[in-house]
């Protein structure tokens, strides 16, 4: 059985359940914890130098942001996405997003203006070339689209999807050779919005999301989970 450890040294006494979030969330974003690694109670709160209860306050916080995931009989892991996964999700993304398209007529001015924002904050993370935030608004802009239906359980439920998508964005977006590329596509998303051109837009739309898919399903293909 692999064994791993994800301290050097161990964290002050008085380390809150936030600073181990970060620790191990830095361990996860960085490769060093590889998809589907087994996150061991005992050793892990040992070697991070604190109580097993902020452990698990630590993984609660990493599971809600879609990194860590809890099975029955297993313990918590760092999520791994399966090629199923990803065409299960896409497929929900298709329906809901795609429904918000056809949701616009009529009321695309103020979609634009909302959806405008997002792609700016989309933006700043790319100058800043801050791959976990790339992913948080390029997630943030979709569920936007996603509440133009004005529905509360879909909303939900899509950033329920995309969160599981998290890890597997992060991966995709360490690897773009051309951030701005992903900037260009969700201005140029907005503008046919803004300009009534909801047709387009949809197809635009349509395209962007196999094309994601089509990438996620590459990164899948080249992470083999870890072997517990």
């Amino acid at each position: 059985m692999a064994r791993h450890s994800v301290s050097d040294t161990p964290l002050l006494r008085t380390t809150t359940a936030g600073q181990a979030a970060d620790r191990l969330r830095g361990k996860i974003l960085n490769g060093e914890l590889r998809p589907g690694t087994p996150l061991r109670e005992i050793p892990i709160s040992r070697s991070l130098g604190i109580s097993r209860n902020t452990f698990r306050e630590a993984l609660h916080q990493l599971a809600h942001e879609g990194l860590v995931r809890h099975a029955p009989h297993r313990g918590a892991t760092v999520v791994s996405l399966s090629e199923a996964d990803i065409r299960s999700i896409f497929l929900a993304r298709r329906v809901l997003e795609l429904a918000a398209a056809d949701a616009l007529k009529g009321r695309h001015r103020a979609a634009a203006q909302t959806l405008g924002t997002a792609a700016a904050r989309l933006d700043d993370a790319v100058r800043r070339r801050d791959a976990a935030g790339v992913a948080e608004e390029d997630m943030a802009f979709h569920s936007a689209l996603v509440d133009q239906i004005a529905s509360d359980r879909l909303s939900a439920y899509h950033r329920a999807l995309v969160r599981e998508l998290r890890i597997g964005l992060l991966l995709v977006d360490r690897r773009r050779p051309d951030f701005a590329a992903l900037g260009r596509e969700h201005r140029a998303l907005v503008r046919l919005i803004a300009r009534g051109e909801l047709g387009r837009f949809r197809q635009r739309l349509a395209a962007h999301l196999d094309g994601s898919e089509q990438q996620l399903l590459e990164v899948a293909s080249r992470t083999r989970p870890a072997v517990s």
